[in-house]
């Protein structure tokens, strides 16, 4: 009984080993409508015509799926025109795959996850490759794309770590999601002349990535984990929203485009281009960027928010742009600027904390609105000679200035580029440079400087403040409300008030506390309103050369005098020492300020009309020097008898000619 129950047991062994295929033996079949297959020691043999039939999940119902663990080399033949989808789904021994000429498609997970895969030639006439066709093939060395393919869907090639080197070729279109994704790349060339697609490497790492000449668009490689070199040619003409936007780091981008721009927008040269940017490497890992000579315009907001940027090289003076450009760098803490015009480059350093030092080349022409504004780490700035227009709030609210040499040999009131920008920035001429700048305490002004621009220093640290002999023209509160400031020596020799937009003259030193003024020796004429509303006033120094106050600048060339206000509205200025021999034009000089005791020196010749005029019941006493030849009937404008009531005058002219009083007092 034993030894029956043990040959039937026996029998039925055979008979389940005889019923399993032999898996390292040879079979055949047919796959689909036209295709037949052919196994025989590992290798496996597809043969026909037409499309390979998909698959379901992880292909199981493959014919030969009971071999898949012995395939080790799969050939599929001439007149095959796809691979069906998940096919060959994690066949781990798959060495060796042979692909024919002519095939169009391979289908989503087609060959995903064959770890033992090293090399892919792909044919000529291959159009498409699924996505996830060679996910995580991680022996995957090489592949070789053809010039006819067109699309590489999401996560083709993701995982496979063991790639090193990857060139796309030109006529590729679209690239999906993670197409290139979690791999360890050497160098990626792309010669695609216009390849779309969103995350093509995201969580790669690339040492070089170089987009080849005649590339003209570029999109999709945001939250890329690591580009150590970065190439982009001078072809490349529009891209993509924020195509490098979140890359973790880029070690340096070589930057040759000539005239790169969005492609919702256009390059006309016109001011609406250069307004509204997209960010290009915006929030991403940059850290040094080279701008080449090829460069001729550079769109808004290209490193934007690149907290990582330490290292800027412009070597393209002669661009335009940068609106935006560096902004919110916060990591940059020196750069050398070249650009020649840079108008439209408005807050191109704007809240660089970092920032200690803005070198501006000797060749920078024009300045705009907001170039740096609130960056607050510079604390010296150098303005060089040959810059002939500053826009708007410059340099506004920079907290941390400290000093600042200004030498622009001859600054332009209104410039040709700049009235293309005006119907955006609401000014045609420089005002507030260095406004709200608290930390300055030293404004140097260069001996060759004609022109002081409107509102140039306000709210400073400044404590004095030198003004050479070479200033022609000054705006409209160019020191005002600085109030720190105590003494003003005042060089210039021919000097006028530049007029503000609604025609008026404004007060240059409007508000601030200036105790000591002195005009040079040498100076001839001064501007209107020069120390008026300086409270705290008490000690002015003139020279005998003064021929007027109120030298006013109107159509470039004009003289209109009007009232000169030199210390209008200054109470703190007890006494007068005149000395101007021959001035012939003081009118209002002191209106309202606090005189009491105005003395003409000996020396003066003439005494011009309404130059003594004080508050009522201030002045005290006039003192006239021995030299006095003549003085215009109307020396003390608005006198009545209350005004000079309690007025004591001092006469020691010895050949006056003129007959009229000098104002109604019985001494007289």
């Amino acid at each position: 009984m034993g030894g029956k129950f043990r040959l039937f047991i026996l029998a039925g062994m055979i008979a389940i080993l005889l019923s399993v295929p032999d898996r390292v033996g040879a079979a055949d079949g047919d796959f689909g409508e036209a295709l037949h297959w052919e196994y025989e020691d590992g290798l496996l043999t597809i043969s026909g015509t037409g499309t390979m039939p998909d698959c379901g999940e992880q292909g199981t119902d493959t014919p030969w799926y009971d071999y898949k663990s012995s395939i080790t080399e799969v050939t599929i033949g001439d007149g095959i025109q796809s691979v069906g989808s998940s096919v060959f789904y994690q066949y781990e021994a798959l060495a060796v795959l042979n692909l024919p000429d002519g095939l169009k498609e391979i289908g989503s997970e087609a060959f995903s996850e064959c770890s033992a895969l090293e090399q892919v030639i792909l044919p000529e006439g291959l159009e498409t490759i699924g996505s996830g066709a060679f996910y995580h093939c991680i022996s995957l060395l090489n592949v070789t794309f053809p010039s006819t393919l067109k699309t590489i869907k999401g996560e083709a090639f993701r995982n496979c770590t063991s790639l090193t080197d990857l060139i796309l070729p030109e006529g590729l279109e679209v690239a999906g999601n993670q197409a290139f994704g979690n791999l360890q790349l050497n160098c990626v060339l792309i010669k695609s002349k216009r390849l779309s697609g969103s995350y093509i490497f995201e969580g790669s790492t690339i040492q070089r990535l170089e987009f080849a000449d005649g590339v003209t668009f570029l999109q999709g490689y945001q939250r890329t984990s690591y580009i150590g070199l970065l190439i982009i040619p001078t072809s490349v003409e529009t891209f993509s929203y924020a195509p490098f936007e979140y890359c973790g780091s880029i070690g340096q981008a070589i930057y040759k485009a000539k005239r790169m721009h969005p492609e919702t927008g256009s390059y006309t040269g016109s001011t609406t281009d250069l307004i509204n940017g997209t960010r290009f490497f915006g929030y991403s890992g940059l850290k040094s960027i080279t701008l080449t000579s090829d460069v001729e315009w550079v769109y808004s907001d290209l490193c934007r928010n690149c907290s990582s940027l330490t290292e800027i090289d412009i070597q393209c003076p002669k661009a335009i742009g940068f609106r935006r450009a560096f902004s919110n760098c916060s990591s940059l803490e020196r750069v050398v600027w070249p650009i020649e015009n840079g108008i439209f480059a408005q807050y191109c350093f704007e809240s660089c904390g970092n920032l200690k030092e803005i070198v501006l080349s000797e060749g920078v022409r024009k300045l705009p609105y907001n170039f740096a504004s609130y960056s607050n780490s510079v604390e010296e700035l150098t303005i060089p000679e040959g810059v002939t227009y500053l826009d708007a709030q410059a340099f506004y609210s920079m907290g941390g200035l400290k000093t600042v040499y200004f030498n622009p040999v001859r600054l332009e009131l209104v410039d040709a580029d700049s009235m293309q920008s005006a119907q955006w920035w609401g000014t045609t001429q420089s005002y507030s440079i260095f406004a709200s700048c608290p930390m300055v305490e030293q404004f140097i002004i260069g001996d060759r400087v004609t022109v002081i621009p409107i509102g140039c220093l306000q709210f400073s640290a400044i404590k004095e403040l030198v003004v050479p002999e070479s200033v022609q023209l000054i705006g409209a509160e160019a020191f005002a409300y600085n109030y720190g400031l105590k003494k003003v020596t005042w060089n210039a020799i021919n000097c006028s008030q530049m007029e503000v937009e609604d025609k008026q003259l404004s007060y240059l030193f409007n508000g601030c506390a200036i105790e000591e003024a002195r005009i040079g020796e040498k100076v001839e004429y001064l501007p209107a309103y020069l120390f008026t509303y300086c409270n705290n006033l008490r000690s002015l120094t003139l020279n005998q050369k003064l021929k007027a106050i109120q030298w006013a600048y109107s159509n470039n060339s004009h003289l209109d005098y009007g009232i000169s206000g030199l210390l209008t509205d200054s109470p703190s200025l007890t006494e007068v020492n005149w000395t101007p021999q021959d001035c012939r034009f003081a009118k209002y000089a002191f209106n309202y300020a606090g005189v009491q005791v105005f003395t003409v020196a000996d020396g003066v010749k003439y005494i011009p009309e309404g130059l003594i005029i004080g508050r009522p019941g201030i002045l005290r006493e006039v003192n006239i020097g021995k030299d006095l030849v003549s003085y215009e009937p109307q020396v003390y404008a608005n006198w009545n008898e209350q005004t000079v009531a309690n007025t004591t005058l001092n006469w020691g002219a010895k050949e006056c000619t003129t007959q009229s009083p000098l104002f109604p007092l019985p001494e007289q």
